[in-house]
């Protein structure tokens, strides 16, 4: 079998993203779970299990030649004492995996996973693991009908959340019953178009903690794809209680494309008539107009009133990053003459593009970008990846400060020492927050010890690994300490952590 990774994405500590092209393969840096801060066990129900403090590596492989291993997803931790990594090798683990009304024979070449992603949700009174996955879904013309000559494993694509709880039972997640960035009857590419709209986990809070999520889905009015915010809420030790998520905003269009809710069927009623009060449109300058934006959250601990959404992107040249704040209620009229109140960001910024504010640096044209924050600081980490005119790759970091002020980009691989030059390899990059390798019990303070970078390297067929301390060690001999306390660039030597 001929494996590769095209596209590749990740996300540690408080949650993973992933990400599928076209051939074969996908792999993502996932779960950190807390054993000491796992909720008590409800009195009358069964024990909590004991979840350890690590790292996930998830593969995700499918091939046309080898049907059995569709439908299938892989794992590695991040407890091994033996690998240079501190992974282990890659064992098969349970589903849910794919949608089981579809069939696994790749009769249209397609997966039966694009992507999936995992994360933990841990509260006094719940103690979650949610899984999104984006799969393949039966194409249908404006009324739901399938379309003639579909395929029964579908040429379209959807995306959906399921919970597993403290007992180790998977429940339904309640949610739309098809939400997917691709229109009814488009085609669903096999490649990052797809598998960009996998939810991108964001933990904040403190005391409180939050779950919410961005994820790839259609405007309301239909037309074009874009980024919406979503929220999870947990089912908790409630008997007979279900997790579910809520639509919050179109973060890339706000309101500009609202499209009343069609009526149903009476006597039902409460559809959205109107927009939201007070209307938001999108960042100014529409930079973005349909697309995927990668997401991340920021708070001062359980301060609501710090609470941003930062949205980045890629544009040629341009790396651009836009916020919403002010997170508030919002009144919306519904057709049964009553109100809905829910709370969503009610300030949008103007996009501004980060690479002119350092215009004496050439960073080609933009690939990649990667983002991380542990949504409990104000600080927004980002990685990209630069493509110059001398056909070589470099891996860049800024951070944006409360104050929104950047630092200088570093490059990435000549500051640590691996080389000058950069790369004749693109590197789609990851990034996100780990416990140091070998802490098995982390203090709450330690889940962000650092940042754990990954990404495919599609000739050598391996999976590279980076880590980026936030304070000072010596992990390698010679060397001297890595810099901090915040990471300025100092990255740890690269390494191929295992060869598929």
């Amino acid at each position: 079998m001929t494996d590769r990774i095209k596209h590749f994405s990740a996300g540690t500590g408080d949650g993973h993203r992933s990400g599928l092209q076209r051939v074969c393969l996908i792999v993502i840096v996932a779960i950190l779970s807390i054993a000491n801060r796992c909720p008590q066990s409800p009195p009358s129900g069964p024990q909590a299990r004991a979840i350890d403090a690590m790292c996930v590596l998830h593969a995700d492989a499918w091939a046309l030649n080898t049907i059995s291993l569709n439908n299938k997803v892989f794992e590695a931790r991040r407890d091994s004492t033996t690998s240079s990594t501190a992974f282990g090798t890659f064992q098969m683990v349970p589903g849910p995996f794919g949608d089981g009304s579809l069939t696994i024979t790749n009769l249209d070449s397609l997966p039966s996973v694009y992507a999936l992603s995992d994360t933990w949700f841990r509260g006094v009174s719940f103690n979650e693991s949610v899984r999104a996955e984006v799969v393949p879904a039966l194409r249908t013309d404006s009324n739901g009908q399938r379309l003639t000559g579909e395929p029964g494993t579908g040429t379209g694509a959807r995306w959906f959340t399921v919970a597993q709880d403290f007992t180790g039972a998977w429940k339904a997640v309640g949610q739309a019953s098809r939400i997917s960035a691709n229109g009814r009857d488009e085609l669903a590419a096999n490649d990052a178009t797809t598998t960009a709209q996998i939810p991108q986990w964001m933990h904040i809070g403190v005391a409180t903690p939050q779950l919410f999520f961005c994820a790839g889905a259609r405007t309301n009015d239909g037309a074009q794809s874009t980024t919406e915010l979503f929220d999870y809420t947990p089912a908790g030790a409630t008997p007979g209680a279900t997790p579910a998520i809520m639509d919050i905003q179109d973060v890339l269009n706000g309101d500009d494309r609202f499209r009343p809710d069609p009526p149903p069927a009476p006597p039902l009623g409460g559809n959205r008539i109107a927009a939201p009060v007070p209307n938001i449109s999108g960042p100014a300058g529409n930079l973005i107009p349909n697309g995927i934006v990668q997401c991340a959250m920021t708070q001062d601990g359980d301060d609501v009133t710090t609470r941003t959404l930062h949205l980045v992107a890629i544009r040629g040249p341009q790396l651009l990053h836009a916020m919403l704040s002010n997170f508030g209620p919002v009144t919306q009229a519904l057709s049964n003459g009553t109100t809905s109140t829910f709370s969503r960001f009610r300030t949008v910024s103007a996009w501004r593009e980060v690479t002119q504010l350092f215009t004496a640096v050439n960073f080609g044209s933009l690939d990649h970008v990667a983002v991380a924050s542990t949504g409990r600081d104000n600080l927004l980490q980002i990685f990209f990846v630069g493509h110059g005119n001398d056909g070589r790759y470099r891996l860049w970091h800024t951070k944006r400060f409360v104050n929104d002020s950047f630092s200088t980009p570093v490059d990435v691989l000549k500051d640590s020492g691996e080389t000058a030059t950069g790369t004749v390899y693109d590197m789609p990059i990851t990034a996100s927050f780990c416990p140091a390798r070998g802490n098995r019990s982390p203090t709450f303070a330690e889940l962000d010890d650092e940042i754990l970078l990954t990404w495919f390297d599609s000739e050598r067929r391996s999976i590279l690994v980076q880590e980026a301390v936030r304070t000072p060690r010596s992990w390698v001999p010679g060397r001297a300490n890595s810099v901090g306390p915040e990471l300025t660039g100092k990255i740890e030597l690269s390494v191929h952590l295992k060869s598929l």
